[in-house]
C-alpha cells in the first residue's frame, strides 16, 4: 500500500464523531492505496449491491474517484466499511489499486455506529426488506432504541418494531427473502409461527379476505386452547376424553345395550352406570369460547363388550351337505 500525504480536506467530514478534528490534526487519518482484490469487505447491511454497466465502465474508465473507508483488523487485513457497491465494481473492473481513507473508524467508534451511518446513507429502495430486518437486529441487539433506528432508517417505530418481530420468526424471514410478501402478510406468518395451517392460510388468501383470515385463525386457535383446559379438567375427574369420532372403534351409548341377543326388551346403556365399563368416555365438542359452545356425550370405545340395540337379521345359514361321491369301474 502507498501511504498519501493529506490534510484534513482531504478525508471525508463525520460531524458525528467529536474526536474526528484531533484525529485529523494528529495525522492519524491517512489516505493509502489499497489493491481490490487483496481486501475484504466489513459486513453491509446491503447483501445483494446493484452494479449497473455503465458503473462498472465508469470505474474502468476513471477509476474510482471517491476513496472508500477502510481500516485494519487485528488479524492484519484490510476490511471496506464504506464503499461496498465502489470496491465490488473496482473488483469487477479488474482495477490494480483504490484508494481509501483510514483512521476514520477509530474515531467513529462500533459496528452499530456504521450500520447507523449505512441506513442513514443507502436510499430505501437499495435495500431489501430483509437487509433492513438484518440491520435492525442487529442494532437491536447492541442496544439501540427502536426509536433511534426509526430516525436512522427514516422509518416509523411501528415498521421498525414490526420488522423485528419479523426477523425473529423463521418461517417470516423465510418469506420475506422471497421479495413478494407483503408486510401485513409477514407480520401475520411471525404471529402464527409454528401453525402451518393458519401460515398457509394467511399466504394464500386474497388480500382483502387477509384481515378475516387472520381473524378466523385467532379464533380458531383460541377454540383450541379452550378445548385443551377443558379435556386437562375433564382427565383430572377420572374420565376418558376425545375429541375426534372414530366409528370403527366408538359407539354412542343410545346404540348399545347389555341384553340377550334374544330379548325382546332392549334398553340403551345408561351413561350413570356405564361409568364403570372400562371402555366408558366422553366425546368433547368445543364450538367457540361461550359457555354454550361445549358438550360432553358419554360413548364406549369397547362396544365389543356390549350388545348392539338393533338385533340384526340374518337368513339361516343351511348345515353342510357331505357330498359322497361313487366310483365305478
Amino acid at each position: 500500500m502507498t501511504k498519501n500525504t493529506t490534510t484534513p480536506a482531504s478525508a471525508p467530514a463525520n460531524t458525528g464523531a467529536p474526536d474526528l478534528a484531533a484525529s485529523l490534526a494528529a495525522g492519524t487519518v491517512t489516505i493509502e492505496r489499497i489493491d481490490p482484490q487483496a481486501v475484504q469487505l466489513d459486513p453491509n447491511i446491503r447483501t445483494n449491491p446493484v452494479l449497473p454497466p455503465e458503473f462498472v465502465d465508469s470505474i474502468r474508465a476513471e477509476g474510482v474517484r471517491e476513496p472508500v473507508l477502510a481500516r485494519r483488523g487485528e488479524d492484519g487485513i484490510t476490511y471496506v466499511y464504506d464503499g461496498q457497491r465502489r470496491l465490488l465494481a473496482a473488483r469487477e473492473a479488474g482495477l490494480e489499486s483504490m484508494l481509501a481513507v483510514f483512521g476514520i473508524a477509530d474515531t467513529t467508534g462500533t459496528e452499530s455506529g456504521r450500520i447507523l451511518d449505512q441506513l442513514r446513507t443507502f436510499a430505501r429502495a437499495e435495500l431489501t426488506l430483509t437487509d433492513r430486518i438484518a440491520a435492525y437486529e442487529a442494532l437491536a441487539l447492541d442496544g439501540i432504541s427502536v426509536e433511534k433506528i426509526a430516525k436512522s432508517a427514516g422509518a416509523d417505530k411501528a415498521t421498525v418494531a414490526g420488522a423485528l418481530t419479523i426477523g425473529k420468526s423463521k418461517a417470516a424471514t423465510a418469506y420475506a427473502g422471497y421479495g413478494t410478501v407483503s408486510f401485513d402478510r409477514l407480520l401475520l406468518i411471525a404471529e402464527f409461527e409454528g401453525d402451518d395451517d393458519a401460515i398457509s392460510a394467511v399466504t394464500n388468501c386474497d388480500d382483502e379476505d387477509l384481515a378475516y383470515v387472520a381473524q378466523e385463525c385467532r379464533d380458531d386457535n383460541a377454540r383450541l386452547t379452550r378445548q385443551v383446559e377443558i379435556v386437562a379438567t375433564l382427565e383430572a375427574d377420572g374420565l376418558s376424553v376425545v375429541t375426534t369420532w372414530n366409528y370403527s372403534t366408538m359407539a354412542h351409548l343410545s346404540r348399545l345395550t347389555d341384553a340377550a341377543d334374544d330379548d325382546t326388551e332392549r334398553p340403551p346403556l345408561n351413561p350413570e352406570t356405564h361409568i364403570t365399563c372400562e371402555g366408558h368416555a366422553v366425546f368433547l365438542t368445543v364450538n367457540g369460547l361461550g359457555e354454550d359452545d361445549t358438550e360432553t356425550v358419554p360413548l364406549c370405545m369397547k362396544p365389543e363388550l356390549h350388545q348392539p340395540i338393533y338385533r340384526s337379521y340374518r337368513s339361516p345359514v343351511a348345515e353342510p351337505v357331505e357330498l359322497s361321491v361313487s366310483m365305478s369301474t
